[in-house]
């Protein structure tokens, strides 16, 4: 089982998962559980999801073999839309009520280029399907095993806030970190990308994810004490003013080493965002070129048929 989520924010979108697969009671192993297309200059396609592996890549497949005629951003969701309902009738409805699996994915679809009306604010389209229903997310999105405790973290810590990418990014890292640390389905490394209405693609890397992770672990023990003050019926035991104190000089101290990392950081962040672009661009120009070679044989080979 999995973690994924997304936060939409000022600036752009997050979208987040765990890396760990898992056949219960029997093995473990570190895969990739973000799908990422980009046609340049058109469109780009992120989709991460939570569920049974085999519809997951089935639907992705499908929709991926699709996508590279798809030159029109207007015509992306209805594409993937069509290939969800066909994946859900085939593989997912024949299979018994009770034995159904059925996926769960988020889905975030960016225009590349001139801006789309509506301004870009909220250009990035940004929803989740399941079964044959699908809802716009307009803040935020979480699904998988340790589904319920992501959703308590936000209701109790983020719910009404607008965050920044920078931000999100960090309480995405929060949250596979907790998730991580109560679910033994939940675990390997993480995958963090924030799609910006500039249109780049960044990824938290790895030193990022292993300071988040210090970092976090640092937060909650400086405020495992607050529930028990806020509740103790004298400050004999427990002196409220010293304790708020303490907490305040180890928030300080956090604060100032995130901006110490942000900046130690984002040289080498902005070189790996630079090359991961240029390869995934030179992957999409390669896939395009060898998808109009096969389609000019088959329309040549229809010609010279029988009768021509």
């Amino acid at each position: 089982m999995t973690l994924c989520g997304a936060f939409r924010c000022r600036n752009g979108v997050v979208v987040f998962a765990d890396r760990q697969e898992s056949i219960a009671d029997y093995a473990k192993w570190d895969t990739g559980k973000i799908y990422l297309y980009t046609l340049e200059g058109r469109y780009r396609v992120v989709m991460t999801g939570a569920g049974e592996s085999h519809p997951i890549d089935e639907v992705w497949d499908k929709l991926e073999a699709n996508l590279w005629s798809i030159q029109n951003f207007a015509d992306v969701k209805p594409a993937i839309l069509r290939v969800v309902s066909e994946v859900t009738r085939k593989t997912i409805f024949p299979v018994p009520r009770d034995e159904r699996l059925p996926i769960d994915l988020i889905w975030a679809v960016q225009p590349l280029g001139k801006p789309v009306a509506g301004g870009r604010e909220h250009h990035i389209q940004l929803f989740n399907t399941f079964r044959l229903s699908t809802i716009k997310i307009e803040t935020n999105y979480f699904t998988g095993n340790p589904r319920l405790l992501a959703q308590y973290i936000n209701e109790q810590y983020f719910h009404g806030y607008i965050i920044e990418l920078q931000d999100a990014e960090a309480l995405a890292a929060y949250m596979l970190w907790e998730a991580k640390e109560y679910d033994l389905y939940c675990g390997k490394y993480s995958d963090i990308f924030r799609l910006d209405n500039n249109d780049s693609l960044g990824l938290v890397t790895r030193r990022e994810l292993e300071y988040w992770d210090d970092h976090w672990r640092q937060v909650k023990a400086s405020i495992g004490i607050l529930p028990l003050l806020s509740c103790v019926g004298s400050d004999r035991i427990y002196n409220i003013s010293d304790r708020l104190q303490s907490l305040t000089a180890a928030i300080k101290v956090l604060q100032l080493e995130q901006r110490k990392m942000r900046q130690e950081y984002r040289p080498e962040r902005t070189e790996l965002e630079r090359k991961v672009n240029a390869a995934l661009r030179k992957v999409a120009n390669r896939r395009r070129k060898q998808k109009s070679k096969k389609l000019m044989r088959s329309l040549a080979s229809q010609k010279s048929g029988p009768g021509q």
